[in-house]
């Protein structure tokens, strides 16, 4: 802590003055707390009360421990202990076990207050980053064995500075005789430390959902499991894309995309002349397949006047092309796979609104992170089962990234387990702004030199990793 300019006097923003049982982040505050049936007048009762049952006392102790006054809870704790001990035996030899003892169900009972006491929670989260001093001048243990006013008045007269406070919390030894050990503040803050980090956690996590797919199954919708994570088909992982070139057979005929089988399928079923179908399998980028298949079909439209009305089975022959494309080659197979339950959209911009989600990932980003809006939602709208919002209607229906994630659940099984890499973000993410994508660099993941992948070096000479090229190399 930075010292303030004026000597002895507290800054309010880095040190909170919590109050004695009255006071609503002291562990005597009157709320009931509730555990395994039971109830406890307070977090002090509950931590004397297992206390006792920790030196193993009679249940009529405890009963009367629960009706006591919580400023008397602390001693009559003591004097039941001293009871409890054989002649002879002094309460300050077991001391140090004790007051470890009481630590440990303090931290227990803090943590239980905070998940059934939400106004103690808020409370304990506005501090922020200030030090917690618990000025009760009846308890020298868990607070300073001062009054606010009291502490106030010796930090006052001494003259200390702010780091002298953070220096008596971490170094007993410096700290005044007069100062009490303030547990109970040090717990606190340990407790507010654990509330926060388990905030930043929940926002790291990626919750599972499942939504109905755009498949049957047995005439029911197939039902698909993802999460939050949302991957682009960019990366690594274009070549799942539909616009991606990658050839596949069907009944012994290649095809260089889905696309390409898509439209050629259409051609077949109008029964458009084989000079156009040639045409038609000459496109070298599948981006092009759809403009050029119609450009044929618009200068046909006085031959094939119904065309427009079957362009709708292009939907059900890229669904085929998918299946064909994905099944019969078992790389492809991995890369989908090794997606886990990644949420997968098709941001391809030349392609259409109904296949694609008709937008970047960094838009889908910034959209999750608006209230109200989560992946489900999404899902919803994409699926067209919710209306959007006027500023969502954008959205494309993501047909390839939905189709996708029914083949990833149709080929998963137990024993598989995903490689730890994730597709890049794309340029335009990493330049505005932060993305979930991580690219995990450990010996299993596809980008480590450990990867056993074969490197070719001459026709002659085959290493089995890319570490196994630069060790070699080093050598010579």
């Amino acid at each position: 802590m930075n010292p303030p300019t004026d000597k002895g006097e507290l800054d309010a923003a880095k040190v909170v003055l919590v109050g004695d049982a009255y006071d609503i982040l002291h562990a005597g505050y009157p709320f009931t707390l509730k555990q395994e049936g039971k109830r406890f007048p307070s977090v002090l009762h509950y931590v004397y009360t297992k206390v006792l049952l920790h030196f193993q006392l009679q249940e009529e102790h405890v009963f009367e421990i629960l009706s006591t006054p919580v400023l008397e809870v602390i001693a009559k704790a003591h004097k039941m202990l001293e009871e409890k001990l054989n002649p002879g035996a002094n309460l300050s030899q077991f001391s140090a076990f004790i007051r470890q003892t009481m630590q440990y169900y303090l931290m227990q009972g803090l943590r239980i207050r905070s998940e059934q006491d939400e106004n103690f929670r808020t409370n304990l989260c506005s501090t922020k980053d200030a030090l917690l001093i618990v000025c009760d001048e009846k308890d020298s243990e868990l607070g300073v064995g001062m009054s606010d006013k009291s502490f106030y008045e010796f930090w006052s007269a001494n003259g200390y500075k702010m780091q002298d406070l953070s220096d008596w919390m971490l170094k007993e030894y410096q700290r005044p005789k007069a100062v009490g050990q303030n547990i109970l503040g040090c717990m606190l803050m340990l407790r507010r430390h654990e509330l926060r980090e388990a905030e930043r956690f929940k926002c790291l996590k990626n919750p599972e959902f499942t939504f109905e797919g755009l498949s049957t199954v047995d005439e029911n919708p197939m039902t698909v499991t993802a999460n939050c994570q949302i991957l682009s088909l960019s990366g690594v992982l274009r070549p799942l894309s539909n616009y991606y070139r990658s050839i596949f057979d069907v009944k012994e005929i290649s095809y260089r995309s889905v696309e390409h089988y898509a439209y050629e399928r259409l051609f077949e079923s109008l029964k458009i002349d084989e000079i156009y179908v040639q045409q038609l399998r000459s496109v070298p980028y599948p981006v092009d397949v759809a403009r050029v298949g119609i450009r044929i079909l618009e200068s046909l439209e006085g031959e094939k006047p119904d065309w427009r009305h079957k362009m709708a089975k292009l939907d059900r022959y890229r669904q085929t092309a998918m299946k064909h494309k994905i099944s019969k080659n078992g790389d492809l197979r991995q890369l989908l796979l090794n997606t886990g339950n990644a949420f997968l959209v098709e941001t391809n911009p030349y392609g259409d609104d109904v296949w694609t989600v008709n937008t970047d990932e960094y838009e889908l980003q910034h959209l999750l992170t608006k209230s109200g809006i989560d992946t489900a939602y999404l899902v919803e709208i994409m699926c067209r089962r919710k209306d959007p919002s006027p500023t969502l209607k954008h959205l494309g229906q993501n047909k390839t990234g939905i189709l996708l994630m029914e083949l990833r659940q149709k080929y998963a099984n137990a024993t598989f387990v995903p490689y730890p890499f994730i597709a890049p973000p794309d340029m335009n993410i990493q330049r505005l702004g932060l993305s979930n994508n991580i690219i995990c660099f450990t010996p299993e993941s596809i980008f480590h030199p450990f990867y056993p992948v074969p490197i070719v070096v001459t026709k002659e000479l085959t290493v089995t990793s890319p570490i196994h090229y630069i060790v070699l190399y080093s050598c010579r």
